[in-house]
Parts: C-alpha cells; sequence; structure tokens
C-alpha cells in the first residue's frame, strides 16, 4: 500500500498489510502490489534483499516466506 496523500499515513508512505484478513484501504491509499507467499521445497531457497538497509539474506529449506 502506498499514500497517496496526508491522512492515517503521510503522502509516499509504504506499508504491508499482513494476512489472510479482510482489508479495507482508506480512501488516501493506493494498493502497490499484491504478493502471494513463496513456498519453498527441501534444498530450495532465496536471496532476500532489504531495501532500505540493503543486507541480503538467504531464505532456504520447506518454509513458505512472505515478500
Amino acid at each position: 500500500m502506498r499514500a497517496i496523500a496526508d491522512g492515517e499515513k503521510k503522502s509516499g508512505e509504504q506499508w504491508i498489510v499482513r494476512g489472510p484478513c479482510r482489508y479495507v484501504p482508506p480512501v488516501e491509499a493506493e494498493i502497490v502490489e499484491e504478493r502471494q507467499a513463496v513456498i519453498l521445497d527441501v534444498n530450495e531457497g532465496i536471496y532476500v534483499r532489504d531495501l532500505i538497509k540493503g543486507d541480503v539474506k538467504l531464505i532456504r529449506d520447506n518454509m513458505n516466506y512472505m515478500l
């Protein structure tokens, strides 16, 4: 989600709604992207980079991960 006008959040601020849940966004917000969980099997992995800090970590082995 991204705030397009000042209201609950400041304009331009982004946040993630974690679920499963029912969420009705405020009028001052837009949906930037809908995401699905990544399901990893044994011996599979993904690299995930933190956009703010720049850190990269490896997520692997038989788990669910939401980007």
